[in-house]
């Protein structure tokens, strides 16, 4: 079974977390679904609507309330050390949130320093 989470990105930082994304090794993609090796698994990125069909109008109000104008991306992992090498590669520097899919959204910095402080913990372990 794979895990998935949702990156809430700024739009002024998109552009950059794409291209950093485009630096990992790239696999054979599904459809519109991307797939890269990193952190010795495999990430799946889908940057459709799609990712945010599920939020309610308030939650993505309050989502931009935080970090402005965004875009999203759903983020398909195999394992946490996949996910964490992910996270590492992608998200440092840029405005964002993490939405854990399992009941936490949390600011890009903090989830860096949350995966430094709780090295390959799983998500549902995670204390907001």
């Amino acid at each position: 079974m794979r895990d998935t989470m949702i990156l809430f990105t700024a739009s002024s930082d998109w552009d950059r977390f794409l291209s950093r994304i485009q630096e990992l090794r790239r696999l054979e993609d599904l459809s519109d679904f991307q797939r890269f090796e990193v952190g010795g698994g495999i990430v799946g990125l889908d940057t459709s609507e799609e990712a945010v069909i599920d939020f309610e109008p308030e939650e993505l109000s309050s989502i931009e309330e935080t970090i402005g104008e965004f875009k999203a991306a759903l983020i398909e992992y195999e394992n946490v050390s996949c996910r964490d090498a992910f996270l590492q590669h992608t998200i440092p520097g840029l405005l964002g949130v993490v939405d854990t899919n399992y009941d936490s959204i949390v600011l890009y910095s903090e989830m860096l320093q949350w995966i430094l402080d709780h090295p390959g913990t799983h998500f549902r372990e995670h204390v907001q």
